[in-house]
């Protein structure tokens, strides 16, 4: 059972480092650091936007999941026409696109 978990997190980090890697060739520049937290106040990952640049700033105490949901909400508004999709990553952009 510890084996079986172990190996599912692995598989969603490397889906997680796969996403950053395309993040960056479509133009952002994605960054993990710790968000802060306080009562009544809980900070997500996200993108930042100023002008032409995109930050895509993930939460590094929020599990590997919830980071790749970050970056697939990015890319599924990202221009992915000039990057080369696996089919399941374009599975992923797809089912988020607008």
């Amino acid at each position: 059972m510890i084996r079986r978990a172990r190996r599912a997190l692995e598989r969603q980090e490397h889906l997680l480092h796969r996403l950053k890697a395309l993040a960056g060739e479509c133009g952002a520049e994605v960054r993990e650091q710790k968000l802060h937290h306080e009562v009544g106040f809980r900070a997500r990952s996200g993108v930042c936007r100023a002008g032409e640049h995109h930050l895509l700033i993930l939460d590094s105490n929020a599990q590997a999941n919830e980071r790749a949901d970050a970056v697939i909400d990015f890319l599924s508004a990202a221009d992915t026409s000039r990057v080369t999709l696996d089919p399941d990553i374009a599975d992923l952009i797809k089912g988020r696109r607008r």
